[in-house]
C-alpha cells in the first residue's frame, strides 16, 4: 500500500461521522473502483450524512487485495494508521490478504492494522452514490478558489458569531470573476476572491 493511500484514508475521516449512534458512518469505506481506460484504483469514502468526500488512489497492490469486497476502516484502525503513516513517510507499506482480512504491516512491526469487510463488522455502508449529482452539466456556474481560504473564513466567522451554524455563499452567475460573499446566520460576513484565469 502506498503512503499516499494511508494519507487519503486519514483525510477521509474529516468527513466521517463523530456520532457513535451512526457507527457505520464513523468508519471510512474503501473499495475497488474501475476507472476509464481500464485503469483501476482504490476508492476511499467518508460521509457523515451532511458531508461526503470521495478520493481515488492509484494503488495497484491494495486494489488487487480488495477484489470485489468493501472494507471499513474504523476509528480504532485510524489510530494505528496514523502511526504507520509517520513510520512510512515515503514508500510502500507491506500488506497482504489473510482470508478476507487485509493486514497492513508485518507481524514483526510494532504497528499492524487488520482491515475487515463490512460483513465482518456486521455493518452496511449506505449507498453514497445516490447523493452524488448524476448530471454535472446542470451545474452551470463554476468558481475556483483555494479551499484553505474557505476554511480560514469559516474560522473567522465562527469567532465573530459563536452560534454560527451555517453560512450562505452568494455567487454572481453573470460574472465568474466577481467576489463571492460569505454570510453567516448571524452578523458575520466575508468576501472571497475567486482565482483569475
Amino acid at each position: 500500500m502506498k503512503t499516499e493511500t494511508l494519507k487519503a484514508i486519514i483525510n477521509a475521516f474529516n468527513t466521517a461521522s463523530k456520532d457513535l449512534t451512526r457507527y457505520n458512518l464513523t468508519s471510512v469505506l474503501i473499495e475497488r473502483e474501475g476507472g476509464e481506460a481500464n485503469i483501476e484504483g482504490v476508492k476511499i469514502v467518508g460521509c457523515d450524512g451532511h458531508k461526503l468526500s470521495v478520493s481515488i488512489q492509484n494503488d495497484s497492490e491494495l486494489c488487487e487485495l480488495l477484489g470485489n469486497r468493501k472494507y471499513l476502516v474504523t476509528q480504532d484502525d485510524l489510530k494505528i494508521i496514523k502511526l504507520l503513516a509517520k513510520e512510512f513517510k515515503h514508500g510502500i507499506l507491506p500488506c497482504k490478504l489473510d482470508g478476507e482480512v487485509i493486514v497492513l504491516g508485518l507481524d514483526s512491526m510494532p504497528f499492524v492494522v487488520r482491515l475487515k469487510t463490512q460483513q465482518a463488522h456486521n455493518l452496511t455502508y449506505p449507498d453514497y452514490n445516490q447523493v452524488i449529482p448524476r448530471n454535472e452539466s446542470l451545474y452551470t456556474t463554476e468558481v475556483s478558489f483555494n479551499p484553505e481560504y474557505l476554511l480560514a473564513i469559516a474560522k473567522a466567522l465562527k469567532d465573530i458569531d459563536a452560534k454560527n451554524e451555517r453560512v450562505t455563499l452568494k455567487i454572481n452567475p453573470e460574472d465568474k470573476s466577481a467576489p463571492i460573499m460569505v454570510k453567516s446566520s448571524g452578523q458575520g460576513m466575508a468576501v472571497l476572491m475567486p482565482m483569475r484565469v
